[in-house]
């Protein structure tokens, strides 16, 4: 557990947490994420009216000036948040609001979390700096640019269970060596004056080449052959994967030229479920700080031993049961030979 302190964030936490009240539908007894001392879990968010000088706050109006942010955003995971296929199988026909809250903000289930979830409150367009040259009621609202602007949907509880963080890539970011880097530096990136709006995340190449870092060797015991890799993610600012708990790494090793002897782990968070919720018993996954000894162990003798590290957006045996196929949901983050000691 990371220890409070007022001194560590880019940004005042009095003015986030306006921020994060501001529009917000009352809900009785909202949690208080312990750490940032904002309502956790993302909406319902009511942005309030239409700032003057606009006649909407739909993506496609702001899209109208806008072009860039909005073809940008259009391909974003933002905006796919409430219709992907992922999301919409692990929501099932209840359309639990819990989910919802996070994945359409605003209650538009088209929407995802689009432009007005976080650039409009209360009749004006805020944004970290403003001109004044804006053709429509605008704010500036500096901690747009800081990591807690992003927390609200991104570490919050198991419904229900105060203190069980369903996710909690906060607390990750918090303990690792990029805690005074925004999560905007690497995921709202400036590019040619402007910052990206396609959200770059677990679907872009090349965040996901520089996600972890593996140190493989392979040695022989007998007729076993072992292969011992030391995986860290210090590059990433947090646990690899973070974020949803069906989340898994897959790694895979196989004599080389022998994908038929393949053998292979998962890692990520594991959990008993009972009447009260669910509960983690295992965390198993690379940690934003230090590394992560895996070892994989191959029947008979090899001379060079391949391997792969895949990430996938839920459990490798869940896809494969829904038929989906693994290039739709997993990406790869290493591979390599080496030559057994």
């Amino acid at each position: 557990m990371v220890e409070r302190s007022s001194s560590w964030c880019p940004v005042g936490l009095a003015a986030l947490a306006a921020l994060a009240v501001s529009g917000v539908a009352a809900r009785a007894q909202a949690p208080i994420d312990p750490h940032l001392d904002i309502p956790i879990g993302g909406g319902p968010i009511d942005v309030g009216p239409v700032p003057a000088g606009l006649d909407a706050v739909d993506a496609a109006s702001c899209g109208a000036c806008h072009e860039r942010h909005y073809r940008e955003w259009a391909g974003s995971a933002h905006h796919s948040a409430s219709t992907n296929a992922l999301f919409l199988a692990e929501l099932g026909p209840r359309r639990r609001a819990f989910c919802v809250d996070c994945h359409a903000p605003r209650r538009d289930a088209s929407a995802g979390v689009d432009c007005a979830v976080c650039h409009v409150r209360e009749g004006a367009v805020l944004n970290p700096s403003v001109s004044g040259r804006a053709p429509h009621a605008s704010r500036a609202a500096p901690e747009l640019a800081g990591t807690l602007a992003c927390a609200r949907c991104h570490q919050f509880e198991f419904e229900g269970q105060p203190g069980e963080l369903l996710q909690r890539t906060t607390d990750e970011w918090m303990a690792s060596a990029h805690r005074g880097t925004s999560c905007q530096g690497c995921h709202l990136p400036e590019r040619g004056g402007h910052h990206r709006h396609d959200f770059p995340g677990g679907l872009d190449e090349a965040l996901l080449r520089d996600a972890i870092r593996v140190e493989a060797r392979a040695t022989r015991e007998g007729e076993t052959t072992r292969l011992h890799l030391q995986l860290s993610a210090d590059r990433a600012g947090h646990a690899v994967p973070t974020g949803d708990i069906f989340r898994r790494l897959e790694i895979r090793a196989w004599p080389a030229g022998q994908p038929a002897r393949t053998v292979s782990t998962t890692l990520g968070r594991r959990f008993r479920v009972d009447r009260t919720g669910w509960h983690e018993r295992e965390d198993r996954r690379v940690p934003p700080t230090g590394a992560l000894s895996v070892e994989l162990e191959l029947e008979g003798a090899a001379g060079r031993v391949a391997y792969s590290v895949e990430l996938w957006r839920t459990m490798p045996e869940r896809a494969r049961r829904l038929g989906w196929s693994p290039r739709d949901v997993s990406r790869r983050l290493s591979a390599g030979v080496v030559r057994v000691e």
